[in-house]
């Protein structure tokens, strides 16, 4: 009887190591998955990150995702264009035959009362006249969080185009 269970035990720990080489496999990510600037559908490729804090300055999340919902191409790439003028020393890279500009804006915003938040939302149209509407000119999902009164939340908007 002893032996029995000795075989199988040998056999199950003798294929376990196939098992989980097969599986790191499928969670290599294959080039094709890897996120790039496509330049003939968007010509920047924004992300965005959250850092959550309490009234005592404890960090109770950071979130960081590229997940579009929304997107207004033409306001993103006129804000781009008016971006990169404003003389903020924004980094230009050459990478290959290519270069790239990465914008990075910070905003910061003290929570007055209990929120939540799944989302998080660009939303252009600042200085419009009010009978104008604004515009989503992007909107991330991410994971959501509830803020309480005295909480601050930092967003980082971070922006790569190509020049």
């Amino acid at each position: 009887m002893n032996i029995k269970i000795i075989i199988s035990t040998i056999f199950l720990l003798s294929i376990l190591p196939v098992i989980s080489i097969s599986t790191a496999q499928d969670i290599i990510p294959e080039e094709s998955n890897i996120p790039t600037i496509q330049r003939d559908v968007l010509p920047v490729y924004p992300f965005v990150q959250i850092v959550h804090r309490d009234s005592n300055d404890n960090l109770l999340a950071y979130i960081e995702s590229d997940r579009l919902a929304a997107i207004d191409k033409e306001t993103i790439i006129a804000v781009m264009d008016h971006q990169s003028t404003l003389g903020l020393g924004d980094p230009v890279y050459k990478i290959g035959k290519d270069q790239v500009q990465v914008i990075v804006r910070q905003q910061t915003i003290n929570i007055e009362k209990e929120s939540f938040f799944a989302d998080t939302i660009l939303i252009g149209g600042i200085g419009l006249e009010e009978d104008e509407e604004s515009t989503i000119v992007l909107r991330f999902n991410h994971d959501g969080f509830i803020a309480l009164p005295g909480d601050q939340i930092t967003y980082y908007w971070n922006f790569i185009r190509y020049l």
